[in-house]
C-alpha cells in the first residue's frame, strides 16, 4: 500500500511538475524561449540533481521541507525549480522509479532500428507536455473544454504505463495513427488527435523501457542539459510559429517511430530468409 501511494505521488509530482511550470512561464515570463523558460530550469534541475547519486533514504521531514521550499518559491522559479526537483527525485526513488522516462531525451536512439519507435515515442513527452498549456489553450479557444484537454492526455498517458503486458509493435502503431491524424484531420483537430495519440504511445513507452540505473555511471557532462535545451528550442519555435511548430516536431518523431519498426521488420525477413534450412 505503501509503494502504492508513493507511486502515485510521483505520478503526480512529475505531472504537476510540466504542467505547473509551463503554464507559471506562460503567464510570468512569456517573452523567454516562448514561456517555457521556467519549465527548463525545473528540467535542468531534475537532471543535475540526478547527477548528485542515489539517495534512497527519504524521510517525511525532508519531503515536507521541499515541499513547503517549492511553495514560497513559486513567484521566483529559481528556488520553485531546485525544490520541486528535489521533491519529485526523492518520492521517485523512494517509489523505485529507476526509469530514464523520467526525464524525456535523456538518451541517445539506439543502432538497431526496433529501438526507434519507443525512443520516439519517449521523445514525443517532452514536446507534448512542454505544450500541452499553450496547446490547452488554443484547444480552449477552438471549443475544447480545458479540463477535457488535460484530463484526456494525463489518462491516455498514464493509463498504459499501469496497464497490463505491453508490445513493442503498439508502440509504433500508435505514432503512426498520431501521423494520419495530423494529415486527416483540419488544424488543431488534426493536432490535439495526434497529441492524444502519442500520449498513449508514451504510456505504452514507458511500459516497456527498460530498468536502467537513474544515475548512468558513464554519461558525457553536456548530456544532463539536452531536455532543457531542446524545452528551450521548442518555446522559441512555438513563440514563432505557434500550432505549426507542435505539428512538425510530433510529425518527425511518428516518421522516426514508423521507419524504425518497418527497418526492423525488414532486417528481421532478411535474416530468417538468410537463415539455412534445418534438415
Amino acid at each position: 500500500m505503501a509503494a502504492a501511494r508513493l507511486t502515485l505521488l510521483a505520478w503526480a509530482l512529475w505531472l504537476g511538475g510540466w504542467l505547473g511550470f509551463g503554464t507559471w512561464g506562460l503567464q510570468h515570463w512569456p517573452l523567454v524561449a516562448g514561456g517555457l523558460g521556467a519549465l527548463a530550469l525545473w528540467l535542468l534541475m531534475i537532471a543535475l540533481l540526478q547527477g548528485l547519486g542515489p539517495r534512497r533514504h527519504v524521510t517525511p521531514a525532508a519531503m515536507l521541507l521541499a515541499a513547503a521550499a517549492a511553495l514560497l518559491g513559486a513567484p521566483a522559479p529559481w528556488p520553485a525549480a531546485l525544490a520541486g526537483a528535489a521533491l519529485l527525485l526523492a518520492v521517485a526513488r523512494a517509489a523505485g522509479w529507476r526509469r530514464c522516462a523520467l526525464l524525456p531525451l535523456s538518451r541517445a536512439p539506439g543502432a538497431d532500428p526496433a529501438d526507434w519507435p519507443r525512443w520516439a515515442a519517449s521523445a514525443a513527452m517532452l514536446p507534448m507536455m512542454a505544450g500541452l498549456p499553450a496547446m490547452a489553450g488554443w484547444c480552449s479557444a477552438a471549443g475544447w473544454p480545458l479540463p477535457l484537454v488535460l484530463g484526456l492526455h494525463v489518462v491516455l498517458m498514464v493509463a498504459p504505463a499501469w496497464a497490463g503486458p505491453a508490445r513493442p509493435g503498439w508502440v509504433a502503431g500508435a505514432m503512426g495513427a498520431g501521423a494520419l491524424a495530423l494529415w486527416w484531420l483540419p488544424g488543431l483537430d488534426g493536432l490535439m488527435a495526434a497529441s492524444m495519440l502519442q500520449a498513449v504511445a508514451c504510456g505504452l513507452a514507458w511500459r516497456l523501457s527498460p530498468k536502467v540505473p537513474m544515475h548512468p555511471a558513464r554519461r558525457h557532462p553536456l548530456a544532463v542539459g539536452v531536455p532543457a535545451v531542446a524545452v528551450l528550442l521548442l518555446g522559441v519555435a512555438l513563440a514563432a510559429f505557434g500550432p505549426l511548430a507542435l505539428m512538425g516536431v510530433h510529425a518527425l518523431l511518428s516518421a522516426a517511430a514508423v521507419l524504425g519498426a518497418l527497418a526492423a521488420g525488414a532486417l528481421k525477413f532478411s535474416a530468417g530468409r538468410r537463415r539455412p534450412a534445418v534438415r
